[in-house]
């Protein structure tokens, strides 16, 4: 853990402020859900990640579809990839997403991407497949992570259906 400098008081109600930097860095958005632990004299909040609560059921969900379709594949939440299964991405686990994949979350459907239209995953890691498919998992209208496919082949609307399934599938999980 880091020192910030940066001192605030709580308030009549218990609240305390977390300062717009620190929101900015951890990625905290409005209405986002904190974890609060108390170890002796320590207040630790740390994002709360529903996908990250299904990380064994993601992880066998995927590995299915990499035994099944031989791609990679990736589970991420709206901050880091989560698990990576299949050649070639093992190296992904528990790195922070490129900000490229937010931008295609956005607009909230399965996108699939070939050649030089791939874009990174993982920040500073320039896209090495011919082929992506990115599967937000939406709940409740939230965007709560994602499904991505890589493959070194062009892919098509068989590998499309299965990650938006996928996707889908999950976010019920997370429903429940």
């Amino acid at each position: 853990m880091r020192a910030t400098g940066i001192i605030r008081r709580i308030d009549e109600l218990g609240r305390v402020v977390i300062p717009k930097e620190i929101r900015r860095t951890m990625r905290l958005k409005e209405g986002e859900q904190l974890e609060i632990f108390s170890d002796n004299e320590e207040l630790i909040l740390k994002k709360y990640s529903e996908v990250k609560t299904l990380t064994d059921f993601s992880r066998d969900y995927a590995e299915a579809i990499v035994t099944s379709i031989g791609n990679a594949v990736i589970v991420t939440d709206t901050d880091g990839v989560i698990a990576a299964l299949g050649s070639g991405v093992k190296e992904y686990h528990d790195k922070h997403l490129a900000s490229s994949i937010d931008k295609v979350l956005a607009d909230r459907k399965t996108a699939i991407f070939s050649g030089e239209d791939c874009i990174p995953v993982i920040e500073g890691v320039n896209p090495s497949w011919q082929s992506q498919i990115i599967a937000p998992i939406i709940v409740a209208g939230d965007i709560y992570g994602s499904l991505i496919m890589l493959a070194d082949a062009k892919m098509g609307e068989l590998e499309l259906k299965i990650m938006s399934t996928a996707s889908l599938f999950i976010g019920k999980q997370i429903e429940r």
